[in-house]
């Protein structure tokens, strides 16, 4: 018997054997493909999850007023006033504490304001008023129309525009705030921040 009439004979074991041979391979492919892709995720899940425990999420914020040094702080994103004014050194003797809310979040840029309080100290312990002593400052979250109108830049319009930001918005949180209404910009409100208070 020769080759050929051999391969006639055991066609079908050969032709089976052949199918075996592609599917095994097949299946073989496609699994490695598979733990190929899995290795790569896993892999570049852990970089990412390594590389977000040495580089924590920061934020810059710019602190000043009565704080002992003025500067842009570099801090974590879920960071305080408290922390931005720890960061810059602690507040000076002359900082009004009840016109700040230490607990308020920060956000990216923000600039963290401190004001005077209306009464200073002098080095010899007697008490010196300050120009924009409490009892003369305009309380922003309760004035009333006629009392923002005496402020510097202040007109009728712009008097309605904060009455009504305290309707739609509520109290305003710190005095830049203010700025938030419209028609008072920085210039503006650089004239007024000596002058008003919030309560």
């Amino acid at each position: 018997m020769d080759w050929f009439e051999w391969l006639k004979e055991h066609a079908g074991y050969v032709i089976a054997g052949i199918i075996i041979g592609l599917v095994s391979f097949y299946l073989g492919t496609q699994y490695q493909s598979k733990y190929s892709v899995s290795t790569e995720t896993t892999s570049a899940l852990t970089s990412l999850d390594e590389t977000t425990e040495k580089n924590p999420e920061t934020i810059e914020v710019y602190v000043c007023g009565e704080v002992s040094e003025t500067k842009v702080v570099e801090l974590p994103y879920n960071a305080r006033w408290e922390d931005a004014i720890q960061a810059a050194g602690g507040l000076l003797d002359s900082a009004d504490r009840n016109q700040i809310n230490l607990a308020k979040s920060l956000k990216n840029g923000e600039k963290v304001f401190v004001p005077k309080k209306a009464e200073v100290v002098s080095q010899n312990g007697s008490v010196m008023m300050n120009k924009t002593a409490t009892s003369i400052l305009v309380p922003i979250n309760s004035a009333t129309k006629e009392a923002l109108m005496t402020l510097p830049g202040i007109g009728e319009v712009k008097a309605e525009a904060i009455l009504q930001y305290r309707e739609d918005v509520g109290r305003f949180e710190e005095l830049e705030d203010l700025m938030k209404v419209s028609g008072i910009g920085e210039k503006t409100f650089e004239k007024l921040k000596e002058l008003i208070r919030l309560d």
